[in-house]
């Protein structure tokens, strides 16, 4: 008796346990057949863009996994063409990586007609054109307080990544290595721009002085020796107002 109880239990077991066919028709029975599997899930904005960040001198020195985490700090824009991403007198908001498109870092000026005061001609002054690749902006992460001293203006439609400096303290608190490597870069390019613009400031002095000279040799011995450049200016315009 104790044999068929036992056997009738077997049977009251099995018989719980329910044949489930899955969408692809393939049968399992019971429940321990379940296993848990693991896959990566392919996001190919990400991989753009940490293809893109790997050969910026901002991210220099980092390891994938390092630009995999920072990646979850960058933002998406998209802009048209002719449109402003930010102007003149602007807080200097966040940093910008060009992903496509192109975008014109200029200036706009405003001159004054000398045959007549009272009109005023503007022109744009560009100083660089930043296409894929490229970031501009990164004085967001020296002082925020400052002031866009530029427009950047898109010429043709652009997809930038934004990193902000509010979101990015808080990344950087729990990703102490990676923000050592980042704040070095950013100092090693604002240094390297400080050298090109005293290199530019050499030069441009060198031109002057080249010109000053020639202009010199042109004039006669009755006429007053030009020092400078304002002097030549001031000259120009004292000239004017008699005329």
């Amino acid at each position: 008796m104790f044999k068929r109880k036992i056997k009738k239990a077997a049977e009251s077991q099995e018989a719980d346990v329910e044949t489930v066919k899955t969408e692809n028709d393939s049968i399992f029975l019971g429940l321990p057949m379940y296993k848990s599997s693991r896959r990566s899930i392919r996001d190919p904005l990400k991989e753009e863009i940490i293809k893109l960040i790997k050969d910026i001198d901002l991210f220099k020195g980092m390891k994938d996994r390092e630009l995999k985490k920072i990646y979850t700090e960058f933002h998406s824009r998209e802009y048209k063409k002719n449109e402003y991403i930010f102007k003149e007198g602007s807080p200097c908001g966040a940093l910008f990586i060009v992903r496509s498109g192109e975008i014109s870092i200029q200036r706009t000026k405003t001159i004054t007609d000398k045959s007549n005061r009272f009109n005023m001609k503007h022109y744009t002054e560009v100083y660089a054109k930043i296409t894929e690749g490229g970031m501009f902006g990164e004085m967001a992460f020296l002082n925020e307080d400052t002031l866009r001293t530029t427009d950047a203006v898109c010429t043709e439609p652009a997809k930038t990544i934004l990193l902000f400096p509010d979101s990015l303290s808080n990344f950087f608190k729990k990703e102490p290595a990676i923000c050592q490597k980042f704040l070095k870069n950013v100092i090693s390019i604002q240094g390297k721009s400080l050298k090109d613009t005293n290199h530019e400031l050499l030069e441009a002095k060198l031109q002057n002085k080249k010109l000053i000279d020639y202009i010199n040799s042109l004039q006669n011995e009755s006429s007053p020796t030009i020092k400078s450049v304002d002097e030549i200016i001031l000259q120009d315009s004292v000239t004017t107002d008699r005329g």
